[in-house]
């Protein structure tokens, strides 16, 4: 895994002085991590309860749990909902006891507009088309109340005269016209001027904001409508690169809904026609601050992508859609805005939603499945993902397209849960995205022999596994249907690979995290863990004690990792290194400096780096020699640090660099190991490369003085 192995040690001279940072010698990847085999199936490991709330609590997902359980049937199910977000009197029961965390209406909407094309005749359709004129009014129907902003001090004064009978003034009767939708005038009527407008040009496309009338003389609004613009331009130009030309031309309308400001919808967008697209503000969502608002805009902007680009896609029903549709709204509202994070605010759930469902029911916490491909396929990546997603039907359908698209036998997948788990998903502003993991209990291993769990198609499940000081484990897996394992100790992040056949507890306990994903539609994956035991008290006399390194086989270490166009020529000073049967180590380089010469064919230049520190760290080995003397170590948990310092052709560059906080004090992340009372060697596992190993010494203890 990329700076796993601090090799950083030794190829910090071809790192930070002969490769400018840049040497694809860094850019090492975790393995393929084989199925397993194993033995006989045992007791069912117990998976955490299902979370009471639906998928994630949505108006859609508030819907469709109402229709599910048989609280109402569709029709009146969404009605209900349409009502409560227009701010319907008597509305306030529409959704229990559930808090909504994502307040946008627009996937209900299209639900709406969905069921009224396959119910035509409805009972509902004449309040439903009235709602939906109020939720989102286009441009067509407002211009006959707009004019453009900056034409008039005083909008519609001058046709107070006009008003219709029961009207009492201007105010109430433009609000009227929000709720009712801007239903058109009446023949000669002189219609009021309740709705400005602006107009602009971004991405290559027109840019229009309607907003109520009287807020062109109100500071804070008029801030809103300045970040509205700014929002517009900044989204369609950013995401018009992915391949969305020319970005289609868009209407923001900001509304008078009278809705609950904390519980009602926050915006909604539509593309009734294609290149058009239409959003709608409401009182929620123009009342965040500026970084949520902007964020929120561009979250709409990317449904506006999504509607040019993939607009057959869009137009299958939303309810099977709209985990990639969201997910990939709230994470490219995350490039257009890096540093904002309002996607965060629901990172608390995405722990037990990712071991309850499966990816393919998640909906706006699906931003961080598709940060993952972002810092894998990169965005572009994504773009074609979705691409083969135009005629996909159903669930399983859009778990085969995901399956075709990767082609790599579910590792991608797989890969995604390793870093979930390492909580190292990288975020598109920098640092990770900090997930709230929740506390998964230790089976242990001494007190049960097997244990069986499984692994649904596109659901992450993982479990911790103790195993207790003082024993020699002997382990058998068996696995039934397709699917991936890995496994690492808990205190090792990014360390994934096979569940050691044996291992030996008796220099500490050692705590397992372990992995089983399936992507296969419609199977299931089982893996059962068969374990024995014996004691075991001896902490491995071997490996303990104090080790000197021996500089010349450092030689040819470096000329496997390094370019073949440079040779290694020097190594002085010392290193060594103290294994206690506690499983703790500890390091130090003394006045160490080894030498390169870059192009020898061409004269070569001399280069050199001089290095020295201390710092200490945790290790624990794996063998399957009850005498331990071969095997597997890995180290984790580093504290210290190493100073550098560089010279090139015997000038030298800058001064003393210190590293702190090295991954490992060795500069190896994990080895092989074999060593005898007087000789160790380690070597490094490094995916895909094979390198010689390292020589070690071991001090033996002083002669007892002569009588």
């Amino acid at each position: 895994m990329e700076g796993k192995y601090v090799i950083k040690l030794l190829l910090c001279i071809s790192v930070l002085v002969l490769f400018a940072c840049n040497s694809p010698l860094m850019k090492v990847t975790s393995p393929a991590v084989a199925p397993q085999a194993g033995l006989t199936a045992g007791t069912s490991i117990p998976s955490p309860a299902p979370a009471a709330e639906p998928e994630e609590s949505s108006f859609t997902g508030v819907y469709l749990a109402g229709v599910d359980s048989g609280r109402w049937s569709k029709g009146e199910g969404l009605l209900a909902l349409l009502r409560f977000i227009t701010g319907q009197p008597g509305a306030d029961q529409a959704l229990g006891q559930v808090q909504i965390e994502d307040p946008e209406a627009g996937g209900l909407l299209r639900m709406t507009r969905q069921y009224l094309q396959q119910n035509p005749n409805a009972p509902e359709k004449a309040e439903m088309e009235k709602l939906l004129a109020a939720l989102l009014p286009t441009a067509e129907q407002m211009m006959p109340y707009a004019a453009p902003e900056g034409q008039s001090q005083e909008p519609g004064t001058s046709k107070l005269a006009s008003l219709p009978p029961g009207r009492v003034n201007q105010d109430q009767a433009c609000t009227n016209l929000f709720d009712e939708g801007f239903p058109p005038p009446r023949p000669g009527e002189a219609p009021l001027v309740c709705v400005l407008y602006r107009t602009f040009s971004a991405a290559g496309a027109q840019m229009r904001i309607f907003y109520p009338r009287d807020w062109a003389n109100n500071p804070e609004r008029r801030a809103s409508l300045a970040w509205a613009e700014d929002a517009l331009r900044t989204a369609a130009e950013r995401l018009v690169g992915l391949g969305s030309s020319p970005w289609p031309a868009t209407d923001l309308v900001f509304t008078l809904l009278e809705s609950s400001e904390t519980a009602g919808a926050s915006m909604a967008t539509e593309s009734p026609v294609p290149g058009r697209c239409n959003t709608a503000v409401y009182p929620r969502g123009s009342n965040s601050n500026e970084g949520d608002f902007k964020q929120i805009i561009a979250h709409e902007m990317f449904h506006c992508f999504q509607n040019s680009k993939f607009r057959d896609a869009m137009a299958l029903p939303y309810e099977q859609g709209k985990w990639w549709q969201e997910g990939t709204a709230e994470y490219f509202s995350n490039v257009v805005y890096p540093t904002n994070n309002l996607e965060f605010k629901r990172v608390h759930f995405l722990d037990i939603r990712l071991k309850t469902y499966a990816i393919t029911r998640l909906v706006y916490l699906n931003f961080y499945f598709f940060q993952y491909l972002g810092n894998t396929i990169n965005d572009s990546g994504i773009i074609n993902l979705l691409a083969s997603f135009q005629t996909t039907q159903d669930e399983a359908e859009y778990q085969q397209r995901m399956n075709t698209y990767f082609n790599d036998g579910g590792h991608s997948f797989h890969q995604f849960g390793e870093q979930h788990l390492d909580q190292s998903i990288a975020d598109t502003g920098g640092g990770t995205i900090p997930v709230e993991p929740v506390p998964v209990e230790t089976i242990s291993m001494d007190t049960q022999s097997s244990y069986t769990a499984s692994a649904e198609p596109y659901k992450l499940t993982w479990f911790k596994l103790g195993f207790p000081e003082n024993y020699k484990f002997t382990l058998n897996i068996r696995q039934e249907g397709d699917g991936i394992v890995s496994a690492r100790s808990v205190d090792s992040p990014g360390a994934w690979g096979s569940l050691p056949n044996s291992l030996n507890t008796a220099c500490g306990k050692r705590d397992y995290l372990v992995l089983a994903t399936n992507t296969t539609p419609g199977s299931t994956f089982s893996l059962t863990i068969n374990a024995s035991h014996q004691t075991s008290t001896s902490c491995e006399p071997c490996l303990v004690g104090t080790w000197h390194l021996v500089p010349e086989s450092l030689f040819p270490y470096m000329q496997a990792m390094l370019y073949p166009a440079m040779n290694t020529s020097g190594a002085t000073g010392s290193m060594t290194v103290i294994l206690d049967k506690e499983g703790h180590a500890s390091f130090d380089w003394e006045s160490s400096s080894v030498s390169a010469t870059t192009n020898p064919s061409a004269g070569g230049t001399p280069q050199n780096v001089e290095f020295h520190g201390t710092g200490l760290q945790k290790y624990h080995f794996e063998t399957e020699d009850l005498a331990a003397t071969s095997g597997t170590l890995t180290f984790s948990d580093p504290q210290g640090s190493l100073n550098f310092q560089f010279s090139l052709d015997g000038h030298v560059i800058g001064g003393d660099v210190s590293i702190p906080g090295l991954e490992t004090g060795f500069g190896l992340a994990q080895t092989t190991y074999e060593c005898n009372n007087t000789d160790m060697t380690l070597t490094p596992i490094i995916p895909g490369k094979s390198v010689p190993g390292w020589q070690f010494i071991k001090e033996q203890p002083a002669e007892p003085p002569s009588p």
